[in-house]
């Protein structure tokens, strides 16, 4: 087949007198666009003379076909008895047998019919080396599934379609017809008007001409004239484009609306409104062909899911000129009261038929206090000019400098999760037919030559960068450089606090110093220098955060010096350690364990063995309700006075559940144990425990 295959299975040979059967069943079968298909086919011949019946099962999934018929080598005869199946969303099934056969060079498709997804397929043909003749017809093809192919989902509408080719060695004669009613493409929201089309083209082997209207769309009908010199080589069917002969055409669009196109065109997060008119004229040769016209869109906007951009009040306008030059301006506001405004000049001749000729020109960007990045985490305004270079020679390059006005950063708000593939059945769909792809909510891969586009991006931050939420309420101002490529950029800049305060278990901390590096050189891209201040009657305390994004260093010191489990202490009780009573001790064993990302707490013996140390105690346990000796949950503290002396405490759920125990180790093999516990009668018992 010319390409690598892969696939398991059997071939079977068998052979009774004159009869031969040979069977292939391939499993897991990769060849073209196939992926793990399967594959059955048998050929059966009853003798030498006689023809061989073939049948042939293909499934991939999504795909199946059946096909079966019977053939003559010599001279090459083959009759299709059936074929039926699914193949890219589209049904078909053979309505009459069909045959083609080959002699003496001739060869003849006889009068095909085919069901295709409810419309009717009607092909024939014959012809030899040097003549053709064929003609197809097409009638009530619905749309849905043939735009489902091009990831063009919501539409409907019917098509009809004609073909007739009379080609002889000195005459040529091609005429196309495609008709579309009642075409609806709409998006998920916004149903569409339905619109009719008509393209009618004509060849005759020097020439092609081709006439479109497009009705409903907008007022008045869109229409397309395209002439093209267009010729047939010497022992070819198939046409080339000439190396030289005049083109023509034109595109008139006289008032269509924008947001009807928006289902045709691949944006799954992005809307676009407007008013759209174009006037374009196809002139010249060829080798030069040249645009003159323009394509504008008025009173328009363009909004952006992913980052909230939103432009409104936008007007944008292409002016073409014979020279094969093209000025671009664009006018919007960003929502608000910032502004954006583009212009400049590119050639088109690159974008035409002929020889390749680099897209060159400049274009230019203004914004003014323009936002526009409006997510939940972020969202900012910016003012300052971007220039794009496109030259002759050479990368293209983006660069220029920004300052910004004003950005809030919300720490407090969700950050949305990557968003989650449904798996959707569709209710009433055949088996073994291919569903419906919604289209994908992702970005698409970045154009090749904008990818490699150089950056070289200067942003001032003088001030008001307001870092907020989870507990910090702080004003940031920097610097930012943007270099590398669209597609791998780079940065290199930093930050630092002007003022602020932080709120840390309870207390709030003053902004002391910060300073934020941002580099691709360092672990996490970012490294952290930042100390904030806690300061009370008799106690200062600062807490400092240095080193890498991805793994900075916490440290906690105080002035008088205090060790981190009295800074804690002090912080949340006003109270050292020794002053603390049994249960602010454990209430600080709970909080060590959600302030050990702070540097305080953690460490060998984890939550129970930090409290363990705060307290002095040589005994801190916690056990969980036990059903099997009818007890619930308890706490248990003690210590050991001199080595030998025992005292502890147990305290349940419950007032009745609590004991005191003493034990005594009176010798090395002799311990006794005393437990004083309230009952049911609120009386006391005393229990004696000699153990040898």
């Amino acid at each position: 087949l010319g390409q690598q295959a892969a696939g398991v299975g059997t071939l079977r040979v068998q052979g009774l007198g004159r009869a031969l059967q040979v069977s292939a069943d391939i499993r897991q079968m990769s060849v073209a666009s196939l992926k793990g298909a399967s594959l059955k086919a048998m050929a059966t011949l009853q003798d030498a003379a006689g023809p061989v019946r073939l049948m042939v099962r293909l499934r991939d999934g999504t795909n199946a076909l059946l096909a079966r018929a019977q053939a003559r080598l010599t001279p090459l005869a083959i009759q299709l008895n059936a074929l039926q199946g699914t193949w890219a969303g589209l049904d078909f099934n053979l309505r009459a047998p069909t045959s083609v056969t080959r002699e003496q060079g001739r060869f003849q498709l006889a009068r095909t019919m085919l069901s295709v997804s409810g419309g009717d397929l009607v092909v024939t043909a014959r012809g030899d080396t040097k003549t053709l003749n064929a003609h197809l017809q097409l009638t009530k093809l619905p749309v849905a599934p043939l735009a489902a192919m091009l990831q063009v989902h919501h539409a409907s509408g019917m098509l009809a379609a004609s073909l007739n080719v009379a080609l002889t060695p000195t005459s040529t004669l091609v005429h196309l017809q495609a008709d579309g009613r009642n075409m609806v493409f709409a998006s998920a929201s916004k149903p569409i008007r339905p619109a009719d089309f008509t393209f009618v083209s004509d060849w005759n082997g020097t020439a092609l001409d081709t006439d479109g209207r497009i009705t409903g769309f907008s007022s008045r009908p869109v229409t397309l004239n395209l002439h093209l010199p267009l010729v047939r080589r010497d022992g070819s069917f198939v046409p080339s484009l000439a190396a030289s002969g005049a083109v023509r055409g034109a595109l008139v669009i006289p008032d269509l609306d924008a947001g009807r196109l928006s289902a045709l065109l691949p944006l799954a997060e992005e809307s676009v409104t407007g008013i759209i008119t174009a006037d374009v004229r196809l002139v010249g040769d060829v080798i030069h062909p040249r645009l003159d016209g323009s394509l504008q869109i008025e009173h328009g906007s363009f909004s952006a899911l992913r980052t909230g951009t939103r432009l409104t009040d936008l007007d944008a306008k292409v002016v073409t000129r014979p020279s094969g030059l093209a000025d671009l301006t664009l006018n919007a506001k960003d929502g608000g009261s910032g502004t954006l405004k583009a212009s400049g000049q590119i050639s088109l001749e690159s974008l035409l038929p002929g020889p390749s000729f680099p897209l060159t020109g400049d274009l230019k960007l203004q914004l003014n206090n323009a936002e526009l990045v409006r997510e939940d985490l972020i969202h900012g305004a910016a003012t300052g000019t971007l220039e794009v270079k496109l030259p002759t020679k050479g990368p293209v390059t983006i660069s220029g400098k920004l300052r910004t006005d004003t950005v809030h950063v919300d720490l407090g708000a969700a950050i949305p999760p990557a968003i989650p593939t449904i798996k959707v059945h569709y209710v009433g769909q055949r088996v073994g037919t291919k569903p419906l792809q919604e289209p994908a909510l992702t970005q698409s891969a970045v154009p090749t030559v904008l990818g490699t586009a150089r950056l070289d991006i200067g942003i001032a931050v003088p001030n008001r960068l307001y870092i907020a939420g989870r507990g910090l309420n702080s004003e940031w101002g920097g610097h930012l450089n943007i270099f590398g490529t669209v597609a791998h950029p780079a940065f290199r800049g930093q930050v630092q606090v002007i003022n602020g305060t932080a709120e840390v278990i309870g207390k709030t901390f003053t902004l002391q110093s910060g300073l934020v590096h941002i580099s691709n050189d360092l672990p996490g891209n970012a490294a952290v220098n930042v100390a904030a201040q806690y300061t009370s009657t008799n106690l200062a305390v600062t807490l400092t955060i240095t080193g890498p994004a991805t793994n900075p260093k916490i440290n906690w010191s105080s002035v008088p010096a205090l060790p981190k489990s009295e800074i804690l202490s002090n912080l949340i009780f006003g109270a050292g350690t020794p002053q603390l009573s049994l249960g602010q001790a454990f209430q600080l064993a709970q909080m060590s364990g959600a302030l050990s990302s702070l540097g305080v707490g953690g460490g060998d013996g984890g939550l129970l063995g930090f409290a363990r140390n705060l307290t002095g105690l040589d005994v801190l346990n916690v056990s969980g309700p036990s059903s099997a000796q009818g007890t619930g949950a308890s706490v248990t503290a003690g210590k050991y006075i001199g080595g030998r002396v025992y005292v502890g405490v147990t305290q349940g759920a419950s007032t009745s559940a609590s004991s005191a125990e003493v034990r005594v180790t009176v010798a090395p093999h002799v311990t006794v144990t005393g437990t004083v516990g309230a009952n049911n009668a609120n009386s006391l018992g005393v229990d004696w425990l000699w153990r040898y």
